[in-house]
């Protein structure tokens, strides 16, 4: 569904209010009107699904094609080397700064007869995920934005055992007086799949960890890259490895061994789907500037 950044207030379909905040903040701040109304965007950062993103890239092009925009779209990976990573580890690695709250795929050991190790680390990750209250700081999960996000969720999870998943994790709605209100789904991990099932393939903004298993990092790195998207990534494993492998992988950010890629200085954005530009750092400020060259006889 879509979220942006001091864009028009009805990409926020889901929030407008808060998106009337965002405007009325940024003018406070002294941000210029020019960077954040929608009747005279000098540049957009938008994120959302696939085809909003297609079709604000389309109206961008034909309504001020000298603008610069920028649109991302959402699927991360996580991959762990021969030894399994602990549950310390793999919680940190599965989280995510942007609209996901966790990576949306997980490879398994290279081992294929690890498997089994891999999703019960994975269950018990995930099921020490708080869910509760978000405006309690101890919360990690909260409730989904809209009835219609949960069904759409809930979707994914039907077609993950229609395609020969199943949950070693959840797989429902939490139950309880303080899951009676709100949109809820509970943290999910789905086993049994292939890359090219829905839940492999496509972003599924809720809380469901699919795993998969792989042959060793040359599977390992082709299963990683058959996405139409290429966002984020993280690698664990010995360094000299774990670096040759991330570098393997075509998306725009990687965490390696825990590393922290998010920062203001940094830049982000991803591969082909998953985006046009970057956002923040000096490659952020670039994508709102032209170059002109001018050039004089000697």
């Amino acid at each position: 569904d879509g979220d942006a950044g001091l864009a028009a207030p009805q990409v926020y379909k889901k929030k407008p209010v808060e998106a009337l905040k965002l405007f009325d903040q940024a003018q406070s701040a002294g941000v210029p009107r020019a960077a954040h109304a929608s009747d005279h965007g000098l540049a957009y950062d938008l994120v959302g699904d696939n085809a909003r993103a297609q079709e604000f890239y389309r109206l961008a092009l034909q309504q001020a094609p000298d603008d610069q925009t920028t649109l991302r779209l959402a699927l991360s990976q996580a991959i762990s080397g021969d030894q399994a990573a602990s549950e310390r580890t793999l919680l940190p690695m599965l989280q995510h700064r942007d609209l996901a709250a966790y990576r949306t795929r997980a490879f398994a050991l290279a081992a294929l007869g690890k498997t089994d190790e891999a999703v019960s680390i994975a269950v018990a990750t995930m099921g020490s995920v708080r869910v509760g209250d978000p405006t309690d700081p101890a919360t990690i999960c909260g409730p989904l934005i809209s009835a219609a996000q949960r069904d759409r969720v809930e979707g994914y999870l039907r077609s993950a055992v229609e395609q020969g998943g199943s949950f070693a994790l959840g797989g429902g709605r939490p139950s309880g007086e303080s899951f009676e209100r709100g949109y809820w789904v509970e943290p999910t991990v789905i086993t049994g799949l292939d890359n090219s099932s829905r839940a492999a393939q496509e972003e599924i903004f809720g809380p469901v960890l699919p795993v998969l298993a792989h042959d060793g990092d040359d599977d390992a790195v082709r299963i990683a890259n058959e996405s139409p998207y290429g966002l984020s990534g993280a690698v664990t494993g010995p360094a000299e490895r774990a670096r040759a492998v991330a570098a393997r992988i075509r998306t725009g950010t990687m965490a390696v061994n825990g590393g922290v890629w998010f920062a203001a200085d940094a830049p982000f954005g991803g591969y082909k789907q998953s985006g046009i530009g970057r956002e923040m750092g000096v490659a952020g400020f670039e994508e709102y500037l032209q170059l002109k060259l001018v050039a004089e006889k000697a």
